[in-house]
């Protein structure tokens, strides 16, 4: 749904009085709203693997590989090689679908744990660095997650898509080398 506020909707009205349309006889009106609801019905059956909730993308998915089974018997029975070919290029499109629905799985996944691995790498840095500045921290772990975990994880996100990299290693390796770094840091900290 589309919520629109303090709309002004104007439209042309013939103002001619003979009732002809000639265009210098147009005048417009306008209608003030205090508030326009637009609403754009989803279809349910047809949503995108991404608009799914998690749950219901898990089950898509299944239903899915089940399809891929299933064209996969159907394709060693088979002896027209149209047929064949049509079914394969089916069972090719589901396969990549079922890597879209696994990847944007583990985004999600790599999205909220991000919070845990981000205060992880910056609260020791914010120990190591011993500066009175507060900005200077806050600084340094904005550029570790800019600089490392954004490209890391959206190139793990188009690695895992065109290749059959496992997802949970690909998307998640913003967060595994984050993790690392903050291992390090905390090392560090340690053996002061």
């Amino acid at each position: 749904r589309l919520t629109l506020r303090d709309v002004s909707v104007v439209f042309p009205v013939n103002s001619s009085p003979t009732g002809q349309r000639d265009f210098l006889d147009w005048d417009h009106e306008s209608i003030e709203f205090d508030q326009f609801n637009i609403d754009f019905p989803i279809s349910s059956r047809d949503r995108r693997l991404n608009d799914l909730p998690t749950s219901g993308l898990s089950d898509r998915i299944n239903e899915i590989k089940r399809e891929i089974r299933d064209l996969g018997d159907s394709i060693a029975a088979l002896n027209d090689p149209d047929e064949k070919k049509e079914k394969e290029t089916r069972q090719a499109q589901l396969i990549r679908s079922v890597r879209r629905g696994e990847t944007e799985i583990w985004r999600r996944r790599a999205m909220a744990l991000a919070v845990l691995t981000f205060a992880l790498i910056g609260s020791p840095l914010a120990l190591l660095l011993r500066t009175p500045q507060k900005l200077v921290p806050f600084f340094f772990s904005l550029l570790a997650v800019l600089g490392v975990f954004y490209p890391l994880t959206y190139g793990g996100v188009q690695l895992s898509r065109a290749t059959e990299a496992p997802a949970w290693i690909t998307v998640l390796s913003g967060n595994y080398v984050l993790l690392g770094m903050a291992i390090v840091m905390i090392a560090k900290l340690r053996l002061r």
